[in-house]
């Protein structure tokens, strides 16, 4: 097949790709199974923690294998160590073995995390079409939407007739992920040479990371302020799992309150361009803690 035709096809195959890397039916009630398994809420905390270690120190060495390996074999072990991650969820029944799942999972986030979109923009790029990207990239927020409104529902209610039957569906549906990331075609521009040491591309990284924080301290305020906001989220996202499982709510309705979150949100990412030219930037941002 033709190379241009094959890169073309990376833009409709990655829609497909969304959609199976996200519909996770473990997503709305991960936290209430592993309370069921006898893990307190400090041991949940522990978990959490680990995966976000886990991410932070590995966030170059995971961007290292797309430069060396390619962007497409970044993807195919993001997918292979995320179908692991779940299988270990599944099978196992203590702190340490979720603690090695929740590792697993941090690493396949990284290794998705600015590949999968490299290797769009390249596509694009290689081929004459990256003023496409931000319409494409929109497109595909669609179908991440979609994913977590599916997981949220579908997750819901079969968690409440048994946990069993929503892993397997997530590990089946993971599996075709895995497979279907062998399909897209790898671009060839920007590929660092092979030969190149894996040493000085970590250190190239590094350096250029903090070259671009140390030359816009505006980026680190705006960092810290995010983080600091996605922390109280992320707690008052997962936690609400127990809390409205302790006042007496099933996992089916748990998963359509995190559904109607989710379209919520989708509807809100759509306006945001058009509020964002009303009350500006800064409007933006006193508003956030109070969203």
């Amino acid at each position: 097949m033709n190379y241009d035709i094959q890169l073309k096809n990376n833009i409709n195959k990655n829609y497909i790709f969304t959609l199976l890397q996200n519909i996770d039916l473990t997503r709305g009630i991960w936290m209430i199974y592993l309370a069921g398994k006898g893990m307190s809420l400090t041991q949940l905390g522990l978990l959490e923690m680990i995966f976000h270690i886990t991410s932070f120190l590995m966030e170059v060495p995971t961007g290292a294998v797309a430069d060396i390996f390619g962007r497409k074999i970044s993807r195919i072990l993001g997918r292979v160590l995320s179908l692991i991650s779940v299988v270990i969820l599944l099978a196992a029944d203590g702190f340490l073995w979720f603690a090695i799942s929740f590792v697993f999972t941090a690493l396949s986030f990284n290794l998705e995390s600015g590949a999968g979109e490299a290797l769009i923009y390249d596509s694009l790029k290689e081929i004459g079409e990256e003023d496409r990207y931000m319409k494409i990239s929109g497109r595909k927020e669609v179908f991440y939407q979609v994913a977590g409104v599916i997981s949220f529902l579908a997750g819901g209610y079969m968690a409440a007739k048994s946990y069993n039957i929503a892993f397997a569906i997530t590990i089946i549906i993971g599996a075709a992920a895995v497979l279907q990331s062998f399909s897209f075609k790898e671009p060839a521009v920007d590929r660092k040479k092979e030969e190149q040491k894996v040493k000085n591309i970590f250190l190239n990284q590094l350096k250029e990371s903090l070259r671009v924080v140390k030359s816009n301290p505006r980026i680190v305020s705006l960092i810290v302020f995010t983080e600091i906001i996605l922390t109280f989220c992320t707690c008052i996202f997962f936690y609400l799992q127990n809390f409205m499982k302790g006042e007496g709510y099933n996992e089916a309705i748990i998963g359509v309150v995190y559904a109607a979150s989710f379209v919520a949100a989708a509807l809100t990412a759509s306006w945001v361009h058009r509020i964002e030219r009303v009350i500006k930037e800064q409007g933006i941002l006193l508003i956030i803690p109070f969203v």
